[in-house]
């Protein structure tokens, strides 16, 4: 029997933000919500451990569009919490098998170390740009 096991390739060199940031200068709302930060969120042990979780935890399914680009996009609230995690720029009705697991395994994600601006912490969104290559084995 075959065994689909999922392979993360280059996982460290394309987790990046993908936006343009907040510049500080005008008077920011009370529960703002940025993408960029002097301090950025983290995921506890850093950017290999966070490697290592997707790799353990991810679940594909036996399909033949496993492989590829998964824009993940979601929010670090003040306390470390998931929310609004999701397929950059697109409804959750028309994600596929493959992209609907990427982003079960983001939602159970243990807390995230939130942002900080100038020692306050703060929400973020956050942009996880996840290149996979499933193969059977």
């Amino acid at each position: 029997m075959n065994v689909r096991t999922a392979i993360f390739k280059t996982l460290l060199l394309t987790i990046g933000i993908l936006s343009f940031g907040h510049t500080g200068k005008a008077a920011e709302p009370k529960d703002s919500i940025y993408t960029f930060l002097p301090k950025m969120p983290q995921f506890p042990g850093g950017e290999a451990t966070l490697s290592r979780y997707i790799s353990k935890h991810a679940k594909l399914p036996d399909e033949e569009d496993c492989q590829g680009y998964f824009p993940i996009s979601f929010i670090i609230c003040k306390d470390g919490k998931l929310t609004a995690v999701g397929i950059q720029d697109k409804a959750s009705e028309t994600w596929t098998a493959a992209e609907a697991a990427m982003v079960k395994v983001i939602r159970e994600m243990p807390d995230w170390i939130p942002g900080e601006i100038k020692g306050k912490k703060v929400a973020c969104r956050f942009y996880l740009p996840l290149h996979i290559c499933a193969r059977l084995e």
